[in-house]
């Protein structure tokens, strides 16, 4: 990871890789890039390079062999020899502009491999089969690996896929149960968040390593509990699970949740749930709700230099913006844009449950 200050004292740097192979001279014509991740997002990649040689009078990036449709692009970037892969995507889409005023451009988008869970929509039905089971059919179907996806342990009596593109049923799952569900590389992750998985990064304000950064913190969302109930189909019974928030929080901080709760009484969501099939289910989703409204307590935007190590899902410690605002928080989103006039940076998103 590029972690350390000295890096990043040295001259930032591309390279992109076609097909697995390395090109140098896209590199070197390269006017600007854009790769972006977010949690329940496709990542992106944005490639922009001058579509015509001016002096030869003749059109290059424009119609070169390179940028087919359906060609993998693969994005490294960092200072100095120490680079980092931060997305690996398939051209899906490209746009060009003609004037006679300006310089022709063509911009190149690609998208991970998710991309192919978007298209079309779907139907399809699944009996006694465990959440992560049902991923792994879909995800293999793709042709995506399915290595990491995490055992939902709970079988379900009946699932329905109607009338969906495969991501937006697999987001709609992961949300119930508090799962997420993003791609790296050629591989499907179905999982809890992993907050405390990556090593946080501090960015101080103090030391000029966090360029500019902005917080809202609203209770406007924050609820005592989320009441989750459905109807058990067998025992002909309804079936409720609660799920409060945790009396403590980070940091020796206290929960939105709480200072909602001591503030203006206590409030709760009611979630009727028709496909849940048993009380291990429900129990699932109302946790997954009531983190998932929990978790916008705190939200914020910042930018620093460009950091590869700034990952969705991941932890971000924040230093030097006083008590309030300052502690951990859960990178939900990132944008890394290089363009060797600009330089390289990176904007992400945060969000937290506790002040």
């Amino acid at each position: 990871m590029l972690a350390s200050s000295s890096d990043r004292l040295l001259v930032p740097r591309v390279e992109i890789y076609i097909n697995d192979s390395r090109q140098p001279t896209l590199e070197q014509d390269l006017l600007s890039l854009t790769v972006s991740e977010g949690l329940g997002l496709l990542s992106h990649v944005q490639l922009q390079l001058p579509g015509k040689d001016l002096i030869n009078n003749r059109y290059t990036w424009v119609d070169d062999d390179k940028l087919k449709i359906g060609n993998t692009v693969a994005v490294y970037l960092g200072y100095g020899n120490r680079l980092e892969k931060i997305i690996f995507a398939e051209i899906t889409n490209l746009s060009s502009t003609f004037s006679q005023e300006s310089a022709c451009t063509i911009n190149v988008d690609a998208y991970d491999l998710g991309h192919r869970l978007q298209r079309g929509m779907k139907a399809q039905s699944f009996k006694e089969i465990k959440l992560s089971d049902i991923v792994a059919t879909i995800a293999r179907a793709a042709g995506l690996k399915v290595d990491k996806i995490q055992d939902t342990q709970i079988k379900l009596d009946y699932v329905l896929l109607h009338n969906q593109t495969a991501m937006q049923f697999l987001q709609q799952q992961a949300e119930k149960i508090g799962y997420k569900v993003w791609i790296e590389d050629k591989t499907l992750y179905f999982q809890k968040p992993r907050r405390n998985a990556l090593r946080p990064i501090t960015l101080s304000f103090d030391r000029d390593e966090l360029l500019e950064f902005s917080a809202r913190l609203s209770t406007m969302e924050q609820i005592s509990q989320v009441e989750t109930r459905s109807w058990d189909i067998k025992k002909k019974q309804e079936v409720v699970s609660i799920a409060k928030g945790s009396p403590e929080a980070p940091g020796g901080g206290i929960s939105g949740s709480k200072t909602a709760t001591q503030v203006f009484g206590t409030t709760k969501v009611i979630n009727f749930a028709s496909s849940a099939d048993s009380k291990a289910e429900t129990d699932q989703m109302a946790a997954g709700l009531f983190e998932e409204m929990a978790m916008d307590y705190i939200q914020g935007d910042g930018s620093c230099q460009g950091r590869t190590d700034l990952q969705a899902g991941g932890m971000v410690n924040i230093t030097g913006i006083g008590q309030r605002f300052s502690g951990q928080y859960t990178v939900t989103d990132v944008t890394h844009s290089f363009s060797p006039a600009q330089g390289y940076r990176t904007d992400f998103t945060v969000r937290r449950n506790w002040a």
